[in-house]
């Protein structure tokens, strides 16, 4: 459990990454994180990897912020 609030902001915009890429990120998310900001802003992912990462999010997420624009 974090002790302290942290906030995980990841940045791929314009990357490319694709829903493969997405769920490689998802994977690899830490558990029990209470604050979460992804941004897949033109990187080609579509439902399968949005799916993916809805999949991976912990539990106790009290704050979130999704950016999958293209």
């Amino acid at each position: 459990m974090w002790s302290e609030t942290p906030h995980l902001q990841l940045d791929f915009s314009r990357r490319r990454l694709g829903d493969a890429g997405a769920r490689a990120v998802a994977e690899h998310l830490p558990a029990g994180l209470p604050q979460l900001s992804l941004n897949f802003q033109g990187c080609g992912i579509g439902a399968a990897g949005a799916v993916a990462v809805a999949e991976h999010l912990a539990a106790g997420l009290t704050q979130l912020s999704l950016d999958f624009q293209d």
